[in-house]
């Protein structure tokens, strides 16, 4: 299965924002994504309130950063390090490449139009 991919040019790079990385291919979600995610983000003592929002984030983060095939054409790193490695404006375009990504696959999941049957 061809997993649909959207390239996205780092302004800041991942080495403590350096311009050391500058790309990232990132490939359609997958379930194992959700599974990866989970278990890269700690679960905060206090669920109430703020901490159970900033928790939900962090999920939704690690998800993307889970979706990372390749950082200048090489493996990623484990999200964890790759969630202390991003700077918050890449992350952004990771997000917004991530939503791009869920456009296409709807798109090409949709039926195609069936002709209406001659009179």
């Amino acid at each position: 299965m061809d997993l649909i991919t959207e390239e996205v040019p780092l302004q800041y790079g991942l080495a403590p924002w350096s311009a050391t990385a500058k790309t990232v291919v990132l490939r359609q979600a997958t379930l194992q994504d959700v599974y990866v995610a989970v278990a890269a983000v700690e679960m905060p003592e206090d669920m109430a309130g703020a901490g159970r929002i900033a928790y939900q984030m962090a999920i939704d983060d690690a998800q993307i950063l889970a979706q990372v095939d390749r950082v200048d054409g090489n493996e990623p790193p484990e999200v964890r390090r790759l969630a202390q490695l991003i700077h918050p404006d890449d992350m952004s375009s990771l997000r917004a490449a991530s939503e791009v990504i869920k456009k296409k696959q709807r798109g090409e999941s949709e039926p195609s139009p069936t002709p209406e049957p001659s009179k």
